[in-house]
């Protein structure tokens, strides 16, 4: 690891004999017995920041030294505590296999492959996303939220593997993205780490539903595109300062996949610029006109959980009313009440004027199960590639 971080770094040939030796499986194991995971961690952390750093080259060769499954540790059963493992890899199943197994082994291989596969098209697209952010800061635009350059080539790393879904003992009631117990676990980063990149590939399926919805709202060649505010809001809000890494990360899938009809990268400059506009990056900053206790007041309701419904509403209200005062959200929380009283329908359905997102990466065709992410405790011992 050490020889590939400052190798990448300094654009020096690894000797054929080390090459070699990086693909044996008893070098694989030794890394596993007298490496701890920490060591390994900051290794990886070389190759990903610092001067001169190249993180796709490394992760790159990473991949082509079958390294991959030793570096980037998956859950397996009977490890750490994990009761389950479930999900796909690119199609194939991967439910509480063997881990040693030739099945499981193969379909890890394919998985990798496809890593590398597309890794390739990191490069052009974040140049691209480069030279629009520079524009839109040369022109005075706020751009609160930044490409996080250090994880956003882990998280396209991660992509073939980020419907694979594990369960703990003593937590079976939910399930986790397998990329937390890698981070956590695996190569032991830190919490923010852990937390951005579990948010990454748990939201990537929705953003490229929004990146489709976004192009079917294209005319012809038209470089505009029309965006809701209420859905970019709300998928923002989710995101947070993340958004600008998950809509690259998102068009890495699609610009990866087999639909080759539409300009993914164009479109996501496109989106990136419209949501710059529309004056949303910071939405999930915004600041209540009406906090809980005036809620109450003006709506003279009891406390319980139905002031965090108004709450929830006022939000909305606010994200497609920008220059909104505080009397006009009072008088639509009014409204709102009354047709939660005397309902119409579904009036919370008809809020929301929003569709399910579907898992359209065409070379991922699962979409994860949403679950929080907690902070939980792993051991040392780590199953890696063998």
């Amino acid at each position: 690891l050490r020889a590939i971080r400052f190798g990448v770094r300094y654009q020096f040939a690894l000797d054929d004999n080390l090459a070699a030796a990086c693909q044996r499986v008893d070098i694989h194991q030794a890394l596993h017995r007298k490496v701890s995971r920490e060591r390994v961690g900051k290794e990886l952390e070389g190759m990903l920041s610092g001067t001169g750093a190249k993180p796709i080259d490394a992760l790159n060769t990473i991949a082509k030294l079958q390294l991959a499954g030793s570096v980037f540790a998956l859950p397996a059963l009977g490890i750490d505590h994990v009761t389950a493992v479930e999900g796909h890899v690119l199609g194939k199943p991967y439910q509480n296999l063997d881990f040693n197994s030739d099945q499981a082994r193969e379909i890890r291989h394919v998985g990798w492959v496809e890593s590398q596969r597309l890794l390739q098209f990191l490069p052009a697209i974040m140049e691209a996303h480069e030279r629009v952010a520079a524009t839109a800061r040369q022109e005075g635009r706020s751009t609160l939220s930044v490409v996080d350059q250090r994880l956003l080539p882990v998280a396209v790393f991660l992509l073939p593997f980020r419907t694979l879904r594990f369960q703990e003992k003593k937590k079976t009631d939910r399930s986790h993205n397998a990329a937390q117990y890698i981070f956590q676990h695996g190569i032991k980063f830190k919490t923010s780490d852990v937390r951005a990149m579990t948010l990454l590939q748990d939201q990537v399926d929705s953003m490229v539903s929004f990146l489709r919805q976004a192009a079917d709202s294209r005319e012809n060649d038209d470089s505009s595109v029309t965006l809701s505010r209420l859905e970019t809001g709300l998928m923002l809000r989710t995101c947070k300062d993340l958004w600008p890494t998950c809509l690259l990360l998102a068009t890495v899938g699609l610009v990866g996949g087999q639909d080759s009809s539409t300009d993914w990268m164009g479109l996501c400059n496109a989106v990136y610029k419209r949501i710059l506009d529309l004056r949303l990056d910071g939405c999930w900053k915004l600041t209540p006109l009406l906090d809980g206790k005036s809620v109450i007041k003006a709506l003279e309701i009891p406390r319980g959980p139905q002031v965090g419904q108004y709450l929830e509403e006022q939000v909305r209200w606010m994200l497609q009313n920008p220059d909104g005062s505080r009397q006009e959200c009072e008088e639509h929380l009014k409204s709102f009440k009354r047709q939660l009283e005397n309902p119409p329908g579904d009036v919370l359905g008809q809020s929301d004027g929003t569709s399910e997102a579907k898992p359209l990466i065409p070379t991922l065709n699962e979409s994860s199960a949403k679950s929080g992410h907690g902070s939980q405790h792993f051991s040392k011992k780590v199953h890696v590639e063998s």
